[in-house]
Order: structure tokens, then sequence, then C-alpha cells
């Protein structure tokens, strides 16, 4: 197990926001993770679950947090072969950009949608990520879990609940982390693969930031509309507050423009909310994570 003492939460998130942790454990093997309710004992602090922070706010100041990231521990393997499916074994560490280029490689077909979008298989599945239309869950099959009660477990597809942005473990309300995942791709050859996964990912780049200090969208999309459609009616497109500001490609996407700070970051989102409801009605939930100080 390696362990770092007061980890900074802007190095380790997208957003470049945030102050520092209690610690960070990264657990070298799976059986490691029973450790983890010894070592919170030791450092305090509640236990979070931190993928690559690519849907993670995070204020500034001290947090009471112990952080536990995993790394890449294994390749995919290809676990059974059909005419029709092809399941998969992927570590939950692995990032989703080197998984779809695994997926290409071994005519493996159903990430191609989520081209572009970063972050690790284990925080994809936590949050249910998605695009245009394909979402996580749609190709889960099981998953390989831990919790503090049960420990190191398989658990199958029933026993999770899964909606918009929204991934559970039935009868658990607790921490939980997802080690690795079992995936039902369909059959397809490299050349097609590769050629849908480029053209989501020049689609992406059209309408997105790809490549700013960003968390990704900000806000959920509401039942009647995108939320990047009512934040853009009401003006938030570009929209700043010191180093922060609505993207003007995108204006669902918050961006860090080098010295942008939580707090700037958290009163721009409520503004965008307030004003979004006072013209159009609409609530808007937010997407990205809000890990606040005590």
């Amino acid at each position: 197990m390696k362990t770092r003492v007061r980890p900074h939460l802007r190095e380790l998130t997208s957003l470049r926001l945030g102050g520092d942790a209690r610690c960070m454990v990264i657990p070298e093997s799976d059986d490691e993770y029973d450790q983890i309710p010894e070592l919170a004992g030791k450092y305090g602090g509640r236990v979070v679950m931190l993928g690559r922070g690519t849907n993670i706010l995070a204020e500034d100041g001290e947090h009471d947090l112990m952080l536990v990231q995993r790394g890449c521990l294994s390749a995919p393997e290809i676990l059974s072969t059909s005419s029709e499916q092809i399941l998969v074994r992927v570590d939950a560490g692995m990032s989703l950009a080197r998984l779809l280029a695994w997926c290409i490689k071994h005519g493996c077909s159903g990430l191609e949608p989520l081209a572009g979008i970063p972050g690790s298989v284990g925080g994809a599945i936590a949050m249910n990520a998605g695009s245009h239309g394909q979402e996580c869950f749609g190709l889960l099959r099981e998953i390989r879990g831990w919790t503090p009660a049960a420990g190191v477990h398989g658990i199958q597809r029933r026993d999770c609940a899964a909606g918009y942005r929204h991934f559970s473990l039935r009868g658990n309300d607790g921490v939980y982390a997802v080690l690795g995942a079992v995936f039902a791709f369909r059959p397809a050859s490299c050349e097609e693969i590769r050629a849908q996964s480029r053209l989501w990912f020049r689609r992406k780049k059209s309408v997105q930031p790809l490549h700013a200090h960003s968390a990704g969208c900000v806000f959920k999309n509401p039942v009647n509309g995108s939320a990047g459609m009512f934040l853009d009616r009401a003006g938030f497109r570009g929209r700043t507050c010191g180093g922060m500001r609505f993207s003007p490609v995108h204006a669902n996407f918050l961006e860090n423009t080098g010295s942008g700070t939580a707090a700037q970051a958290l009163e721009l989102m409520d503004q965008a909310a307030s004003e979004v409801f006072v013209h159009f009605g609409v609530h808007l939930d937010r997407e990205v994570e809000v890990l606040t100080c005590p």
C-alpha cells in the first residue's frame, strides 16, 4: 500500500482546484483494500474513492478526507466470444482512453460514443458516464467491488442500480470501491471501431473544450432540454468570475483559466443555477461532485 500524506487536491483534479486532504492511499492489490478501515482510523477523515479527479470540484482549505486512488493493476482479459458479444474483464484503474484503444485493436465495439471522455473505468462506472445515448451501465455485466462490510466480492448487474449519471450498489448506503468490471462488447472490425471513435471524438472536440482545465459538464441535463442550452440563453457562455469561467465553447463547461479558486467556481455555479431558474423556471442539478471542507 502506497501512502501520501497531505496530498494537494489541485494536483489530483482536472479543474486544478482544492486544498489538502489528510492522506491518500494507493492499494497495490485487491487484498489491500481490507486495510482501508484501519488506515482511516489511523489517519482520520472520511474515506473518498478518487478516480482521476475529472468530475471533482474540491473546495480550498483543509479537507478531512482520506483519499483512495487505484492504479491500473492488470490488462483487459477476453473471457468469452460469440457472434453476438465479447465479454471482457477490465481493471477499474485503466483509463477510458486506453480501454478504447484496446477495444479498437481487439475488435470490441460499444465504447465509441464515449471517445474523448477522460477519467478511469472505475470513475466512469461510479457516475454512469455516458455520451450520445451510450452509458457505461448499458455495457456492464458485473463488477468486482469492495465494501467495508463484505470486503472484496463479485457483484452482479442485477445488484446494481443506475440512472442518468447515477450508479449505486443495492443495499449499500456507505462507501464502496469499484475494482474491476466485466463488459459486454459487440464484435466489429478494427477499422469500423476506429472510424466511429474518430467521428465521435471530432464531434466532441468541435463543441467541447476538451483540452481546458475542466471537470466536464457542471450541471445535469433537465428533462425539458439541455443544461448548456439554458445556460447559453441566460448569457453564461464565457461568463467569468476571477480566474474561473463558463467556457466560450460550451456553456455547461466550467474552466479554470489558471488562477481560479473553488470559491469563484461555486459563485459562478450559484449565479447560473439561480438565473436559469428565474428566467426559465428550470432547476439545474449539479453533475460535478463538490468536495467541501468542514
